[in-house]
């Protein structure tokens, strides 16, 4: 006769009859989770061969037939399986007493072995190369509940931010794998972090035994061959020298403009764009103004983050240089009317740049002639309006301004530098408060008067934390300066030298990646030969580093260093460089990771016809990056680009 057995949290009993046959109830703490899983076990009597036993789940009951077992201490083994995988095993030991029904008293909990583990990783921890379309899994030692392997239990998280993505969770094989799959490729060169934490349960309801976090490292870019952007238009080597600009919005879409001359010798020099859509290339080029009196030129672009785009440039009507501007719809795909953004015909304006917070605000600096003086003048675009405001100055002085420059933080505060005359050339500073959509007291921003300083630049972080660099002249060499500002309490003084070479420096560039870090790259004369110099600054620290040469080509060419940072604080320098053995100018460029340091640099361009200048770059949110510049073919001169991915 076979009796059932009784089930609780802490015990569970089976009887054992004298004919052999073994029953007991269905351990509760199984039953409340089967959720649809198959549950198989086995009895193991004296360490023999496991017997399979028969689960009924109409009744609970669970059976097995042993055959009549000889008086004296047995050892009785249940092991419990969902879907293949061992969760429970129960032990005991009972005296059989021949002619009677034997009680077998499981443990408490059964022993149950129910807190799940992670078995493996992938990526594996501290793997490094990882391809940037991956997902990231973790495979466990059981059956896992399937409401809880969520996108809240099982993040990925960059440098920056958090990562996108959906999880899903598979018994293939009997694989018991969790799985995270970004919405997007991953960055390029990025350090991210998979966690899973205990909300991730087991099939009984048992959370994971420990918190896992995981690093791992994606692959680096590289560079792909290079593409027309103008798509070889008649360019005139006179006077359509073209000077491209680029912009990347986040996901990699880009915008560029550029100076083209499109009539030949006789005709003005007009402004070009491209727009080029990340997997479909680069667009047609297209006219974004059409004002024949007179030379177009200084061309800059700026993009937000859903991959709008606003260019300004200077236009001569004949009479005097105005500042305009075009904005591109990235939902429409198309360049609106290009606006006159100041109307003083009292004198020339000229210099114009142009910086842009994530939303699409907008400011624009250049110089303005009243007829008198030159004065640095802004202009701001709304977007929640859709137009150009006022325009308002940013200094009043009454000595020279010049070379302005602008950087915005993610809030849409601004930061101008330019050069002011007050007795020497200085560095001058402002700031935007949008607050109150106005501007401040410019500020004397250095103090060294025994020479000049000129060629001031702005990098400026989401937080509105801005480094300026430019030349300052002792009195016998020009040299690197910088001067740091942070919100709380504006510009730190003094500024400090970042180069110490007994020559010449020129052209300084100065980009910032989100943490504050900040690397300048200039040209820098070593008395034999020019090379692009570079110096990095550590948030940190709060400290410059020791700078170092990008290059080392002993041919004395080299200029218009330009520098961009992802994200995760990887940067690419570019420049224009005349190498040993070349007969013409090529474009170059070099890669900084913080583990690597900056790379050897490489040639974007291999052309032999003629020569290549004016390279910028960008970077997206990824690492991915475009680099443009002018090439001579022999014949025109076209807008080159080359990718990083």
């Amino acid at each position: 006769m076979i009796q059932c057995g009784k089930s609780s949290k802490q015990t569970t009993s089976a009887i054992q009859t004298p004919d052999g046959d073994f029953s007991l109830s269905l351990p509760s703490e199984i039953k409340k989770h089967q959720s649809g899983k198959n549950i198989t076990a086995q009895l193991i009597v004296n360490g023999g061969t496991p017997i399979n036993m028969t689960i009924n789940l109409d009744n609970d009951q669970v059976t097995a037939t042993t055959g009549p077992l000889s008086p004296g201490t047995h050892s009785f083994v249940i092991q419990y399986f969902l879907d293949g995988a061992l969760i429970v095993t129960a032990t005991s030991q009972a005296q059989i007493i021949a002619g009677q029904n034997t009680n077998i008293v499981f443990t408490p909990d059964l022993n149950v072995n129910i807190t799940p583990s992670v078995l493996a990783k992938q990526p594996a921890e501290n793997a490094n190369n990882v391809v940037t379309n991956s997902s990231v899994s973790a495979t466990f030692s059981q059956p896992m509940d399937l409401s809880s392997i969520t996108s809240l239990n099982f993040t990925l998280n960059g440098l920056t931010a958090s990562v996108t993505g959906t999880v899903i969770y598979s018994e293939a094989a009997a694989n018991f794998e969790a799985r995270f799959t970004p919405a997007e490729p991953l960055a390029l060169a990025a350090n991210y972090t998979a966690n899973l934490n205990t909300g991730i349960l087991g099939i009984l309801g048992e959370p994971l035994s420990t918190a896992e976090s995981w690093i791992f490292t994606t692959r680096d870019g590289a560079w792909e061959n290079p593409q027309g952007v103008d798509f070889d238009s008649v360019a005139d080597p006179l006077n359509g020298t073209l000077f491209p600009q680029i912009a990347l919005d986040p996901s990699g879409n880009a915008i560029a403009v550029w100076v083209q001359n499109n009539l030949g010798t006789s005709g003005p020099n007009n402004i070009w764009a491209n727009h080029y859509l990340k997997g479909n290339g680069w667009q047609t080029p297209e006219l974004i103004e059409t004002d024949d009196l007179g030379h177009a030129a200084s061309p800059q672009v700026v993009i937000d983050s859903s991959g709008n785009a606003i260019a300004v440039w200077q236009q001569n009507d004949g009479i005097r240089n105005n500042i305009w501007a075009n904005r591109f719809d990235a939902t429409t795909g198309l360049w609106g009317t290009a606006n006159l953004i100041e109307t003083d015909n009292a004198g020339t304006a000229d210099s114009p740049q142009i910086a842009i917070d994530l939303t699409g605000n907008a400011i624009a600096v250049w110089r303005q002639s009243d007829g008198t003086n030159n004065n640095i003048i802004s202009n701001r675009f709304d977007i929640d309006l859709g137009t150009w405001g006022t325009v308002l100055p940013i200094e009043s002085a009454t000595t020279p301004a010049l070379s302005p420059q602008i950087a915005l933080d993610a809030a849409g505060n601004a930061i101008a530098v330019w050069v002011q005359n007050d007795g020497a050339f200085s560095i001058f500073s402002n700031r935007f408060d949008i607050g109150t959509t106005s501007w401040g007291t410019a500020e004397n921003i250095e103090s060294d008067n025994t020479g000049d300083a000129s060629s001031p630049q702005l990098a400026m972080d989401s937080s509105g934390r801005a480094i300026a660099v430019w030349l300052q002249n002792d009195g016998s060499d020009i040299n690197v300066m910088s001067s740091r500002f942070v919100p709380e309490t504006g510009w730190i003084f003094p500024p400090q030298t970042i180069e110490t070479e007994t020559s010449q420096a020129f052209t300084p560039e100065i980009a910032m990646d989100p943490q504050g870090n900040a690397s300048a790259v200039w040209r820098q004369d070593d008395g034999t030969s020019f090379h692009i110099f570079s110096n990095r600054f550590d948030i940190d620290t709060g400290l410059w580093g020791t700078p170092s040469s990008l290059e080392t080509e002993t041919i004395s060419n080299l200029g218009f260093p330009q520098i961009r940072f992802d994200r995760n604080g990887n940067a690419i320098a570019v420049w224009a460089q005349l190498s040993s053995g070349d007969s013409f100018d090529n474009a170059w460029a070099s890669r900084y990771t913080p583990s690597t340091g900056w790379q050897t640099a490489e040639k974007l361009e291999t052309e032999d016809f003629g020569s290549a200048g004016f390279p910028q770059i960008d970077i997206d949110a990824s690492g991915n990056a475009i680099s443009v510049w002018i090439q001579d073919d022999g014949t025109t001169i076209n807008v080159q680009s080359k990718r990083f991915q």
